[in-house]
């Protein structure tokens, strides 16, 4: 590992952390510097390098202090690089969201940060994370709050307006990422928990809950893979279903696998019998629903294989639940029409 502190770089004068790093092509990198307490205000810088991170030059526009994050839309050739900043509790630092159109060597203000969900005498939240949906530059999503404060919103116009999403917890949201797969999936963390937004059908479900004090400062579409304070961890796809669904204690992860996943016409369960006996598959949609029910009164011990239909399906997020003679095992999957 080498030392590539750029000339100017100082983490007790101006830089206090490196919260986020983007490359926007195999050359041209970006990095924000910001801090989380009251001794950042007034801090942090905008970094870039044009030579894959050995040489930097600081391009941070008047104005900006607590740099928290990076992402950059693409449409076609053409970059849109957005960055979120903010300090949790400080009007010295509100959130703001910066853009810039030329892979970052100039930034204009979009917005601040929006309104509070769950109090709205509190504006201009921090903006801890940002995603752009693939499919282009305009499509955001914010990952925002300060303290017990949050607002999970969206934008379809770069950030000119935000649009609230119905999606509620125990304080800040701190990171976002999108299913670059199926776009309309939307991962988001707020405090310790981790919930999945399904665009098509403006809902949210949880799909992690924490340890009580653990923090998600950081998700990676994959897996997921979320970063937390007490380790690193691979996030199963078993849910913490809404309304009239509750989840399975305890289970063998091998017990049920849908195939494909993403589904198109047609899903494929696979699971396993300890026994011949009756089983009953429900699939429920993110509002907990149940809009498909199977019933096979007599299924085989051992390995077995069934078949749903989903071709009636609308796109998007939804949970299969398996009923068989020792308990129940749930399932998520993404529906997809093309």
């Amino acid at each position: 590992m080498q030392n590539v502190n750029p000339s100017g770089y100082n983490t007790a004068g101006g830089d206090p952390a490196v919260n986020d790093i983007l490359f926007v092509s195999s050359s041209v990198v970006l990095a924000v510097t910001g801090g989380d307490n009251g001794g950042a205000s007034g801090k942090g810088h905008v970094w870039r390098s044009t030579d894959g991170g050995a040489s930097w030059t600081n391009v941070s526009p008047t104005g900006f202090s607590c740099g928290n994050s990076i992402a950059k839309g693409t449409n076609g050739t053409s970059n849109v690089i957005y960055i979120g900043t903010g300090l949790s509790g400080s009007m010295a630092d509100p959130g703001t969201l910066w853009k810039s159109a030329d892979d970052g060597l100039t930034w204009t203000v979009v917005n601040y940060g929006p309104t509070a969900t769950n109090n709205p005498s509190v504006s201009n939240l921090p903006i801890y994370d940002v995603a752009v949906d693939p499919r282009g530059t305009d499509t955001l999503y914010l990952a925002c709050g300060s303290n017990l404060d949050y607002a999970f919103v969206r934008s379809t116009d770069g950030g000119t307006t935000y649009q609230n999403i119905n999606a509620t917890g125990e304080g800040a949201f701190t990171s976002v990422t999108i299913n670059q797969t199926y776009p309309d999936s939307v991962y988001t963390a707020i405090r310790r928990d981790i919930l999945v937004y399904d665009a098509t059908t403006d809902s949210a479900m949880y799909i992690y809950r924490g340890l009580p004090g653990e923090l998600v400062p950081d998700l990676a579409f994959g897996s997921v893979l979320a970063g937390t304070s007490m380790g690193f961890f691979r996030v199963e796809a078993e849910p913490l279903i809404p309304t009239s669904v509750s989840p399975v204690s305890t289970y063998n992860k091998s017990d049920l696998v849908i195939f494909p996943n993403p589904v198109k016409d047609e899903a494929t369960l696979g699971f396993q019998l300890d026994q011949t006996g009756p089983v009953t598959i429900n699939v429920y949609d993110v509002l907990g629903n149940i809009i498909i029910t199977k019933r096979i009164a007599a299924v085989e011990m051992g390995h077995q294989f069934v078949k749903i239909d989903t071709h009636e399906l609308s796109a998007g997020t939804y949970v299969v639940s398996l009923n068989k003679g020792n308990g129940r095992v749930s399932r998520m999957f993404i529906r997809i029409s093309e």
